[in-house]
């Protein structure tokens, strides 16, 4: 439902990883440590997941609890692959039991994001991090995060970014 200001009013069931996430954003911030660079990102990210996922319970529109976990079985699984080269999201979809078709099309009802992007997105923000906080080269930090051929890391970082990643590290460096 829609209230007067536009807003869409979103009910969680079950708050506590939304909540949980929140506060240990909050003390992230609070602390202003270098290591909170990585974790904020993430921490929105999983935010951003719970809140789209549960957008629709309130409408009659309910999404099972099995496809809920479902997805969030495969965002687990997309973090902990990441550096992975050869992975993707054909088998993210192997590991939710599912083809990819059908995996694809639930991953982008359930999330309201394509699941490529989401991969993609994932990588290209632990990539930022590791640009900011290590003297890794561009090319061990595209391989690192899981691109295979480093132009298409520089064009996806870019396309994502709108720049590129050397002087996404320089800029990052004279802040």
């Amino acid at each position: 439902m829609i209230n007067p200001s536009g807003l869409t009013i979103v009910a969680l069931p079950h708050a506590s990883e939304f909540n949980s996430c929140f506060d240990k954003m909050l003390k992230l911030v609070e602390t202003r440590d270098h290591q909170s660079d990585l974790a904020i990102p993430s921490l929105i990210m999983r935010m951003l997941t719970e809140l789209s996922l549960n957008r629709n319970r309130s409408d009659g529109a309910r999404k099972t609890d099995y496809h809920q976990k479902v997805i969030e079985t495969a965002i687990r699984f997309m973090e902990d692959q990441l550096s992975r080269g050869d992975f993707g999201i054909a088998e993210v979809a192997r590991h939710t039991g599912f083809n990819e078709s059908y995996f694809s099309r639930l991953f982008k009802r359930m999330t309201g994001t394509k699941a490529q992007a989401y991969l993609m997105r994932i990588r290209i923000d632990r990539s930022k991090h590791l640009l900011k906080k290590t003297m890794k080269s561009v090319t061990e930090v595209a391989y690192e995060v899981g691109f295979e051929n480093v132009n298409v890391y520089i064009r996806d970082f870019k396309k994502l970014t709108g720049t590129t990643p050397l002087k996404y590290r320089q800029f990052e460096d004279s802040v």
